[in-house]
């Protein structure tokens, strides 16, 4: 995901939430990920876990680790101490 999308997503959320909208903070490394296709490594939490980042809904989203590209449930939530261990291959 390229810096123009996600300036694009903030802005759609300011206008739906006003000043309400909070962007998750401190997470700048893991915006080039999202919907981006890419399944990675990360540890999180103390776990090794691989997935795909996604974010939530709403005037406060938060990062989100998803199994799947079809996962309903059962995401872990990422933050700034969540660190990407590597790119893999499907």
């Amino acid at each position: 995901m390229n810096a123009e999308y996600w300036a694009q997503y903030c802005d759609n959320k300011r206008r739906l939430f006003g000043a309400r909208f909070v962007p998750p903070m401190g997470c700048d490394h893991l915006i080039p990920l999202l919907n981006s296709g890419q399944r990675v490594e990360v540890e999180a939490y103390g776990y090794v876990t691989r997935g795909f980042v996604g974010i939530t809904t709403g005037w406060m989203p938060s990062f989100i680790l998803l199994r799947t590209k079809r996962s309903i449930g059962s995401h872990i939530l990422l933050d700034k101490q969540t660190k990407i261990l590597r790119f893999l291959k499907y």
